[in-house]
């Protein structure tokens, strides 16, 4: 299912009867004609790593492990390239 919108000037048509000319929509219908039937698959985030945290005196340690950095996005040209970019810890 996709929804488009587009902004194509329709004001001649109460006017004058004639059938509505709108290019754009037309156009990004074509262009989600096109994802439709290529499959298209969206791009998806890397592996989830397990996280454990140890309580110390006054501290906490952190640790992951290292599976999001095998993760391969395979939407670069080379699908074997792995492109991760470090972690946020929030």
């Amino acid at each position: 299912m996709a929804e488009i919108h587009s902004m194509d000037d329709i004001s001649n048509i109460s006017e004058s009867g004639l059938e509505p000319d709108a290019p754009a929509l037309f156009i990004l219908k074509q262009t989600v004609q096109l994802i439709y039937e290529t499959d298209y698959r969206f791009a998806t985030p890397p592996n989830l790593p397990t996280l454990t945290a140890e309580a110390g005196d006054e501290h906490v340690i952190l640790s992951w492990d290292n599976i999001a950095e095998s993760s391969v996005d395979r939407f670069l040209p080379d699908s074997l390239q792995n492109d991760f970019e470090g972690y946020k810890i929030y």
